[in-house]
């Protein structure tokens, strides 16, 4: 939590905004996580990615900051335990507010995937 605030970012939240999708044929697993949108609003940083997960999970989410310009998020899956697997939808929300004062960050990852994303500079 210390490294967010130095770098300027507050955590908001972090949102299933789409349930269980069993539609993603198994094949394309290796494909996830994968960033959908990486955005800025005024002072809202929103991460929106897709993971693969239990079908019946949860979600906790962490973040924080590697090296100097790279968002690290973490999500962890738990539940009960179902005979299936499939792709949830998260969404990330960081308050920006401060980061002006602060070295911007310029890339993402998530659960350690060699996966990046581009962090939009601050207008």
């Amino acid at each position: 939590m210390i490294s967010l605030l130095n770098k300027g970012l507050e955590p908001i939240s972090l949102e299933i905004i789409q349930d269980c999708n069993n539609t993603t044929h198994q094949s394309t697993f290796v494909e996830y996580p994968k960033f959908i949108e990486v955005k800025r609003d005024s002072d809202t940083l929103t991460i929106e990615a897709q993971v693969i997960a239990n079908c019946c999970h949860n979600f906790l989410g962490e973040a924080e900051v590697v090296g100097n310009d790279t968002l690290k998020l973490v999500y962890t899956s738990y539940g009960g335990f179902c005979s299936c697997a499939c792709m949830f939808s998260l969404r990330y929300k960081f308050d920006t507010t401060f980061e002006a004062h602060c070295h911007i960050l310029n890339r993402v990852t998530i659960n350690g995937s060699e996966i990046t994303g581009v962090i939009p500079k601050k207008d």
